[in-house]
């Protein structure tokens, strides 16, 4: 299971055994990450004009998921029967894009199975913790990632919070009630890993997140969901601030954004049941520093040059 040269997907709670390391498979995990770390390289290589080291690694990705496919899962997308069936097992076959398209929704189908099957509660450790909310809202169900964000019951993050935490435990199990303090000898009350739940609240909840080095060209695509009736998010890019925030309001939603100077925005607003959205009252069509504006069902895209807007729903037309 790795041992102490690798420890898998660290602090999982998918197994009955007390260990701290969970049942997905080594081999699956460092395949994987072989894989996207080649892809990684491949990326840093062709923005600084390496080709030759870009279609190197770019072709060493390639070959290693075909690997991690062949070995791991079945051509209908669903880990094989003689490999053990994790939630993290899905979730990092399909956030690195190991899997073919045909059977990636097979794959996020059975992932959703499992984590209903756990009666709606992940089990993922500090690997597929990470990937895991994005992984269900990029592919279709981020009622599900909404409802392991909100969740209170153990383990998740609400439990902690509910328990008197004020910052990330290190283990989902770090006290439980009835039970006290987990392994006392290593059991940190600050600790990053399941914190990264934030990448969640930052690029999905609030919809921020950069499309070129040094967010000098970002999207803004809020996926607004469970309870929540507000979220905003400022970062101070080297550019300047960027801010993105949303409220329901009314029929829809309402948007404030701040793009830095020299940097442009790709925007992907929803609705919610409003028709449209105005800018200080005026179609945003006809609003300086946006552009390509369209109207879809339940969405708006358009381009932001710098500046900060504040967009309003409207139940007129577009």
């Amino acid at each position: 299971r790795g041992g102490n040269a690798f420890h898998g997907d660290w602090l999982a709670l998918d197994h009955d055994t007390g260990d701290s390391i969970g049942r997905t498979p080594a081999p699956l995990l460092q395949t994987a990450f072989v894989a996207y770390s080649c892809g990684l390289t491949a990326a840093a290589a062709a923005q600084v004009g390496a080709s030759n080291i870009a279609n190197e690694m770019a072709a060493r990705a390639a070959a290693t998921a075909r690997v991690f496919q062949n070995a791991f899962f079945t051509a209908d997308g669903l880990i094989r029967p003689d490999i053990e069936e994790t939630q993290t097992g899905y979730v990092v076959a399909l956030a690195f894009d190991l899997l073919p398209e045909g059977a990636r929704g097979a794959a996020i189908t059975q992932l959703v199975a499992l984590i209903e099957g756990n009666a709606g509660l992940l089990d993922t450790g500090f690997v597929g913790t990470a990937y895991l909310l994005q992984v269900l809202e990029r592919f279709g169900r981020a009622d599900i990632a909404y409802s392991l964000l909100e969740e209170e019951r153990f383990p998740s993050w609400g439990y902690s919070i509910a328990n008197g935490a004020t910052t990330i435990w290190e283990r989902w199990n770090g006290w439980v009630a009835g039970v006290g303090p987990s392994d006392p000898n290593m059991n940190s009350y600050n600790h990053y890993a399941f914190g990264s739940v934030a990448a969640f609240l930052h690029e999905r909840v609030c919809g921020l997140r950069p499309l070129e080095a040094g967010y000098r060209r970002a999207e803004i695509a809020p996926v607004p969901g469970g309870s929540l009736t507000h979220a905003s998010y400022e970062y101070d890019s080297i550019v300047g601030r960027w801010r993105a925030g949303w409220r329901q309001e009314g029929a829809g939603y309402a948007f404030q954004i701040s793009v830095p100077p020299g940097a442009t925005a790709r925007c992907c607003l929803p609705l919610g049941s409003a028709a449209s959205l105005t800018e200080a009252g005026h179609a945003v069509s006809e609003v300086d520093g946006v552009s390509a504006v369209n109207h879809h069902p339940g969405v708006v895209t358009l381009e932001l040059t710098s500046g900060s807007y504040s967009f309003e729903p409207t139940d007129e037309g577009p």
